[in-house]
């Protein structure tokens, strides 16, 4: 049976990002689901709430793709549903990282984002970590925290090196986590 994915750009991205993109040509028979985010605009709560509906009424199977902040939702979308997800350098702690600080985000975000962070493991969840990631340049350890599943990947913050490649592995691993239907 052909699956759903829910790719969640990150921070400053769009619906339209390299994680869609690669995934278009990498799942031909899967639906993808890739909605935009206003993420100065919509509270978190609210942002969960809109995701956590795309997972309840998806037909088949789900895997979460989450990028940046996309993959802070994509972790609290697995841990509430139960269902694999893949993080692409994700922002773990968005309270913390100084982007997402600096911009005009409301301190009630900031404050949701701090109260739903850092809840423990998630034995569903594969990451992508780049090396040179220039905005979370510290994220590996936290990362590490997260899951067992950590790849460490050659490439930047928003520019994985071979990321096809590197979707291609970690759906592998998400397809022996999915529920035996």
């Amino acid at each position: 049976m052909a699956g759903c994915l829910l790719n969640i750009h990150g921070f400053m991205g769009s619906a339209d990002n390299k994680n869609l993109r690669a995934l278009k040509r990498l799942c031909l028979d899967e639906r993808l689901i890739s909605p935009a985010v206003d993420y100065l605009r919509e509270p978190p709560g609210q942002i969960l709430e809109r995701l956590s509906m795309a997972v309840r009424t998806a037909d088949s199977p789900v895997i979460v793709v989450g990028q940046s902040l996309g993959g802070w939702f994509a972790n609290q979308i697995s841990l509430r549903f139960r269902i694999p997800c893949i993080l692409t350098n994700p922002c773990l702690f968005p309270h913390q990282c100084s982007v997402i600080l600096d911009s005009q985000m409301p301190l009630s975000y900031l404050q949701e984002y701090k109260a739903d962070s850092g809840k423990g493991r998630n034995s569903l969840c594969v990451i992508l970590c780049s090396r040179d990631d220039e905005v979370l340049p510290d994220n590996y350890t936290a990362c590490q925290n997260l899951s067992d599943h950590v790849r460490l990947v050659n490439g930047t913050h928003s520019q994985i090196e071979n990321l096809e490649k590197e979707l291609k592995y970690a759906k592998g691993l998400c397809g022996h986590m999915l529920p035996a239907s």
